[in-house]
């Protein structure tokens, strides 16, 4: 599955999902963070010097004391391979 969870809260499901997609939906070069076997995460990678906005949707699904910033895409599954 691949979903995109953005800042406002509102969640989205996308069939396929190429770099330059992924680029558009988190605002600049992607960074892939493991969750798990099987789910990953993917950010922009200089978020926080951008100074992007605190998504708590993303940290509330996935779990972790792991503060997160700007929309990002979740993966599950055969869709974390690519990445």
């Amino acid at each position: 599955m691949i979903q995109v969870i953005r800042v406002d809260g509102s969640t989205e499901e996308l069939a396929s999902l190429t770099l330059e997609k992924a680029q558009k939906i988190v605002g600049g070069y992607v960074e892939s963070f493991r969750l798990g076997p099987s789910r990953k995460l993917l950010m922009n990678e200089e978020g926080r010097i951008h100074g992007l906005p605190t998504n708590f949707a993303v940290e509330t699904e996935i779990g972790q004391d792991y503060s997160v910033v700007g929309d990002v895409i979740l993966l599950t599954g055969k869709d974390t391979r690519k990445w």
